[in-house]
């Protein structure tokens, strides 16, 4: 048996002791950092809400108080500057481009970037090329400051925009950073503008085939899709008809959920080509795979939403679209509390198309005490805010009863 001498126990427990401090220091130290980070990021939501000019715009309006509510996602700059894109984006489709120009300036990091490009996509649609291409101008500044995925798909967009605008040869530069797969997704879109050359389905495959990467069906359905709706506007049914059954196929395939909503696209895009048979039976087939969903799947309710959307646009198909949003309502208990509300909201715009205001309010206000109910003070301003964008897309004040859910302070309701 051996002892441990008393200066050696003496040493042992200073270490022992400094080795314990060093780590509640370190502790410490870390608890103050986050601390610091999230006081920072308070700071920057907070700056970015200052207003230096006078808002023209009514300050009981929707986007007014989601503006302000999108503050309580403080802490989370991704999670702020996408719910004030959407703001930013809606402001610009009413014409308020003052505000919207404003509002962009002011978010941080690389959300100027992303807003000014909406903004103008927005002046394009309306047939202001000039001041589009001000914005794309103004968009490019901050471009750079985006990483990963989403510099990609802003990049895409943006590629997107400056063909739309007839400046190829920048276009083509910016189109050389992407990858063989959102080059094929822009190649989908710029099909769809007639931009590039007319492929057939045979033409088709020899393109997709140079990706490397060949396990996205979504991306390639919607490639597919772009040269199907490119081949129906010239006339040529026969090609468009090939490549509209191949789109079908692709997006079984794999059985993945997003590679299946590409039948709701490729349903209005048969519909739209005059190709009704397959139209109609690539929406059937999409509603049979709905059924397969777990009620607890977060795209559940919004997938069924945008093929309910169709059946609307279709006419004659009330019962169906009805029976369905009892089906999708059914399911709403199930998903995930943070998730709720968005699959409640995109039922009740579905529901203001088919039954009217009353019942798209009661599911709205579903969305709403969903959202209210987590327990986290992010989560409530973000469905609030989603609550918001509901109601200035249906051009409709928020009735005071689901006002005083989603912002408790308030005691009148918007008018």
């Amino acid at each position: 048996m051996s002892f441990i001498s008393p200066p050696q126990m003496f040493w042992k427990r200073l270490l022992a002791g400094g080795a314990a401090l060093l780590v509640i220091c370190a502790q410490a130290e870390q608890t103050a950092t986050i601390q610091q980070s999230e006081t920072l990021l308070d700071q920057i939501i907070a700056d970015s809400q200052k207003h230096a000019f006078k808002r023209t715009t009514d300050a009981r309006h929707p986007l007014r108080l989601a503006e302000s509510l999108a503050a309580g996602t403080a802490g989370d700059l991704t999670e702020y500057s996408e719910l004030m894109i959407e703001i930013i984006t809606r402001w610009a489709k009413i014409g308020e481009f003052a505000e919207a120009a404003y509002l962009a300036d002011n978010l941080p990091a690389s959300g100027p970037a992303s807003a000014h490009l909406e903004i103008a996509w927005v002046l394009l649609e309306k047939g202001k090329r000039e001041k589009a291409a001000e914005h794309a101008g103004k968009s490019l500044e901050t471009l750079e400051q985006a990483r990963g995925r989403k510099a990609e798909l802003l990049r895409t967009r943006y590629c997107e925009l400056l063909y739309s605008l007839g400046r190829e040869s920048e276009a083509k530069t910016e189109e050389l950073r992407l990858s063989e797969l959102a080059k094929l997704e822009l190649e989908a879109r710029l099909q769809n503008l007639q931009s590039k050359p007319a492929l057939n389905l045979q033409q088709a495959q020899a393109r997709m085939a140079q990706c490397e990467d060949r396990g996205v069906d979504r991306v390639r359905a919607t490639f597919l899709l772009g040269c199907a709706n490119r081949q129906l506007s010239d006339g040529n049914q026969k090609a468009g008809l090939e490549l509209l059954q191949e789109v079908g196929r692709l997006s079984t395939r794999d059985g993945l959920p997003s590679a299946q909503r590409m039948l709701i696209e490729l349903a209005r895009s048969a519909y739209a080509g005059g190709e009704f048979k397959e139209a109609d039976k690539a929406i059937k087939l999409f509603l049979e795979i709905i059924k397969t969903y777990a009620d607890a799947a977060d795209w559940k309710a919004p997938y069924l939403a945008e093929a309910l959307d169709v059946l609307i646009d279709w006419k004659g198909r009330d019962k169906q679209v009805n029976d369905w949003l009892k089906v999708g309502e059914a399911g709403l208990s199930k998903v995930f509390v943070m998730e709720a509300p968005k699959s409640a909201l995109a039922l009740a715009r579905v529901a203001q198309r088919a039954a009217g205001f009353v019942e798209a309010d009661r599911l709205v206000m579903l969305a709403a005490k969903a959202g209210r109910s987590h327990p986290h003070p992010r989560a409530q301003a973000t469905s609030a805010v989603l609550v918001c964008l509901f109601y200035s897309d249906a051009g409709r004040a928020i009735p005071a009863d689901i006002l005083k859910v989603i912002n408790p302070q308030t005691e009148a309701a918007i008018h």
